[in-house]
Order: C-alpha cells, then sequence, then structure tokens
C-alpha cells in the first residue's frame, strides 16, 4: 500500500476547496463508506476490494469510480468528513476564556470500532490516519475559533498554535485509550482531555 501520508490523494483534499454536495451524493457515499468499513472489520483492509464494496453498497462500479478514486481515498474522505464533524461542537466561555470540545461521543464511537482499530494497525494505517485527522482537526478548530473566539488566546499564543495543541492532545487520548484497552470510560476520558487541553488557559 502507498504511504498514506505523502498519497496523492491526502495532497490533492488538502488543496481541495470545499463544495457542497447534494443529499443523493452524500447518501450513496456514506452507504459505500460505511459497507467499506463493515467489510474491514470483518477481513481487514487489504483483504477488502472495490468489488467487495459495490457489492454490499449494491452499486455499480461506474458509481463508486464517480466519487473516489480508490478505497483508500473513499476511506480517506470519510476519515476527514469524520474528524471535520468534531471542530464544529468547539465551545468558548467568554468570562472564563477557555474552549472545551466535548468529544465523549467521538471517544465511545470509537471504542465500539476495536475490530477497526485493529484492522487499521494490522495493516499498517493507523498512523498515517492519526497523522491525517490531527492535520485536518486543527485546521477546522482553528477555524472554528476565529468565529467563536478572537483571534489569540493564551494571553497572546496563536490560535493556531492553539488549535495544534487540542488536535494532538487528542489523538493523543485516543491511542492511549485503546492501546490500553480502555481502563476508564469515554465520558471519563472526554473530562481527562478537556482538563488537559485547559492547562495554561486563563
Amino acid at each position: 500500500m502507498q504511504d498514506l501520508s505523502r498519497s496523492r490523494t491526502e495532497k490533492r483534499l488538502a488543496t481541495k476547496p470545499a463544495r457542497a454536495i447534494d443529499k443523493r451524493t452524500l447518501q450513496t457515499r456514506e452507504k459505500l463508506s460505511w459497507s467499506f468499513i463493515e467489510l474491514a472489520q470483518q477481513q481487514g483492509f487489504d483483504a477488502t476490494t472495490v468489488q467487495d464494496v459495490i457489492e454490499r453498497a449494491k452499486v455499480g462500479r461506474s458509481t463508486f469510480y464517480a466519487h473516489f478514486a480508490d478505497k483508500d481515498d473513499m476511506f480517506i474522505q470519510h476519515f476527514i468528513g469524520f474528524v471535520e464533524s468534531l471542530a464544529v461542537k468547539l465551545e468558548h466561555a467568554a468570562d472564563t476564556g477557555r474552549f472545551r470540545l466535548p468529544v465523549g461521543g467521538f471517544f465511545e464511537h470509537v471504542g465500539q470500532m476495536q475490530p477497526l482499530y485493529l484492522a487499521m494497525v494490522t495493516s499498517h494505517r493507523l498512523d498515517p490516519m492519526l497523522k491525517i485527522g490531527r492535520v485536518v482537526l486543527a485546521a477546522a478548530l482553528e477555524k472554528r475559533m476565529r468565529v467563536v473566539s478572537v483571534s489569540t488566546s493564551l494571553s497572546g499564543v496563536p490560535l493556531s498554535l492553539v488549535a495544534n495543541h487540542m488536535a494532538a492532545t487528542l489523538v493523543n487520548c485516543l491511542t492511549w485509550w485503546m492501546d490500553h484497552h480502555q481502563p476508564c470510560t469515554a465520558q471519563e476520558l472526554d473530562r481527562y482531555y478537556n482538563e488537559l487541553i485547559c492547562v495554561g488557559q486563563r
């Protein structure tokens, strides 16, 4: 498999402008993506083919390629959309200047998909995908911060650095939790995460 962290797909998605997707297109893309995820959990990433996906989703091969370049492109786009949806939930308390990101639901969702997590480890996709997730989440968080807050925070620390800190801490919390077999609940991890990102905030 090609290195996802340097793939053409990642580079294209990083520079591709966002555009509206109609409901029918979104439904088709979601159907294909979830068909792949279900199969990957059952038989692994490498063993799952595009043919397997279109058969599970009950669509034609031409439909698949109208939306995605290949199965890696499909999974990366699905993953990016999932990560970006987290940033929308970012909260900012004007009285304290603190940011809070509710991620209990995210941790719970990932925890329930441990077979997928293990499949990513086995296929050597986990680290590249976490890198993509960190970069995407940091960019989305910074954009959200500029909507709910001011241009700087933490006594002048650039928001881009704050966003990178929050994204990296989320990845660290997730990998710690999964690698240690979920030693606490998703909601407890949410509290730990938000305590960590609030360190130093006024």
